[in-house]
């Protein structure tokens, strides 16, 4: 590649992306046909995208990708698409209570054919797609849906998961193998307590997972003998083969790979990157040394490296930031915390984007008539996951400080914090009729609630960057939210703080409540200048240009 000839489109149509941890690439991690050696590599040059149209426990009408979002990805010279799903989604079952194992086999045709169509249509437009079980029966590396049992210990666990692909391998038995491949499984672990987002995460005993991979790739061969069967790495992909090392080693169809780990994974990518002389990029999830809470830095440079493990030392794990020759963060004070460390190498402010559409009629009245007893009265919304750094508390105390003359408060975020999500609920019983804690919402419907509510509330603790609060000013809704790092730094590139709390005590949130309810030009005028700011800086299209422009810089100075 030339730099005298480089320009976006060639670029993207060009250019191959690491699977260690980026969705926009179109490399799985491994695969049970094994790689015979590092030259003749089985997987075909795939590149695409993750689409999570079905990768939520519970069906909706959420937008869908459309067919004209297909044909742009294989305009720009896509050709793939992972395709994750969760089988809650596609059984019937009463989902006012927790699935029974029994229920986990009554497959929702209805649902399964729509699943199909969307298969067929983005083959149709050429693209290869890996159908992937996101949660499967008994195992997801997410929590939000309560598993009946546990995929690695139970016997009917294992065959309800053979049956499932069984069933999905008949369904594209007449397809050939360009167009479907099968991905088992999304970042198998063994984890301590299946329904516990935060329980200890380790290797599947690698007997284990041999035979339920086995059982589910012999269920797929039944129907599909010539197929691609992909099983992802064990330990959330962690863990390494030393072919794969020298694979991405050898493998010269990538011209720069991007991490989003700086663990094993990130060590890898950084050894391969280096002695085959391209160009690797790292994203900084976090917050990694700025804005945290008291204890959480430490916690995040205690994860940040595996100093632990030999062979995260063997590949240099330690040294992924320092060596990157492209550093990505989320906001401007975690910029200014590794510009020295990085002493003039490429740092890169690049924020996250967001979805500009606004949600529709429809949805936002379907999200008002899911919380009992609100009716049409107004109401403030606190979108996220129960967590001590979303600050769920602080929003719950502010509001029965002084409720707002006829609002009420609704809480909806997927509980991943058993205790903390608890405690949330306790406070709210307090005032019983006007908090609502509803659970896990899907996406359609969490935009929704953003949209219909009369102000959102984002009183965090700490956030690397402040997606919930982007998304409310996509909706043209009103928020008020704290002066964590990544919030303050939206709202300073956009010159919008009138409503920053420079504090997370209640009393202070809900003075400033008050005073913003009975202020109804503040909030009309942020109605209407949110969505502006959404769409001049932080559209998908805008963040997609800056993220490549970074790339062609990465490349042009190894080329220089």
């Amino acid at each position: 590649m030339k730099t005298k000839t480089l320009n976006r489109r060639t670029f993207i149509k060009t250019a191959a992306l690491s699977a260690a941890g980026v969705e926009i690439a179109g490399l799985p991690r491994a695969s049970l046909a094994q790689v015979k050696s590092a030259q003749s590599n089985p997987l075909p040059r795939w590149r695409g995208f993750n689409l999570t149209d079905f990768n939520s426990p519970n069906p909706s009408t959420r937008r869908r990708t459309s067919e004209d979002e297909l044909k742009w990805m294989v305009d720009w010279g896509f050709d793939f698409i992972r395709l994750p799903m969760a089988y809650p989604r596609y059984v019937e079952f009463d989902r006012a209570k927790p699935i029974s194992p029994e229920e986990v086999r009554h497959i929702n045709e209805a649902e399964v054919d729509r699943i199909e169509a969307f298969v067929r249509q983005a083959q149709d437009q050429g693209l290869h797609v890996s159908i992937n079980l996101h949660r499967a029966p008994g195992y997801c590396i997410n929590a939000g849906f309560r598993e009946p049992y546990n995929l690695w210990q139970s016997q009917e666990a294992q065959e309800a998961f053979w049956f499932h692909w069984g069933m999905w391998a008949k369904r594209f038995k007449s397809v050939p193998a360009a167009k479907i491949s099968f991905d088992l499984l999304n970042e198998p672990a063994m984890i301590a307590d299946m329904n516990d987002q935060h329980a200890t995460k380790g290797p599947v005993p690698g007997d284990i997972y041999r035979a339920v991979a086995k059982g589910a790739t012999e269920a797929i061969r039944a129907a599909n003998p010539g197929h691609l069967v992909i099983a992802d790495g064990n330990r959330s992909g962690n863990l390494v083969t030393p072919g794969e090392l020298w694979r991405l080693t050898v493998d010269r169809r990538a011209s720069l790979f991007h991490v989003h780990t700086t663990r094993r994974l990130g060590g890898v990518v950084r050894w391969a990157a280096r002695r085959s002389g391209r160009p690797y990029a790292v994203t900084l999830h976090g917050p990694t040394r700025s804005g945290a809470a008291p204890g959480q830095a430490a916690s995040f440079a205690g994860r940040g490296v595996d100093v632990g493990a030999p062979f995260g030392l063997l590949v240099g794990a330690r040294r992924v930031v320092p060596d990157a020759d492209l550093v990505f963060v989320l906001n401007p004070e975690e910029r200014q915390a590794w510009e020295q460390d990085r002493r003039g190498r490429h740092l890169e402010l690049v924020p996250h984007g967001v979805q500009t559409a606004r949600s529709s009629p429809e949805a936002r009245d379907e999200a008002r008539a899911s919380v009992p007893g609100l009716g049409g009265a107004p109401f403030l919304v606190v979108l996220g996951r129960p967590d001590p750094m979303k600050g769920q508390d602080v929003a719950v105390r502010a509001f029965q400080l002084a409720p707002p003359a006829g609002r009420h408060l609704v809480l909806a975020g997927s509980e991943t914090d058993a205790p903390f999500a608890r405690a949330v609920r306790d406070l709210a019983s307090s005032t019983p009729g006007l908090v609502h804690v509803i659970g896990g919402v899907t996406p359609r419907l969490a935009r929704a609630f953003l949209a219909e509510a009369e102000i959102a509330l984002v009183p965090s603790r700490a956030e690397a960057f402040g997606l919930v609060l982007l998304e409310a000013w996509a909706e043209g809704a009103p928020a008020l939210f704290s002066s964590a790092s990544g919030l303050k730094g939206i709202a300073d590139a956009c010159g919008a703080g009138r409503l920053l709390v420079d504090s997370l005590e209640p009393a202070e949130w809900s003075a400033r409540l008050s005073a913003a309810v009975a202020d109804p030009d503040l909030l009309a005028s942020e109605r209407a200048e949110a969505p502006g700011r959404v769409a001049e800086r932080f559209s998908w299209r805008r963040v997609a240009e800056r993220v490549a422009g970074a790339y062609e810089q990465a490349l042009r100075g190894r080329e220089s």
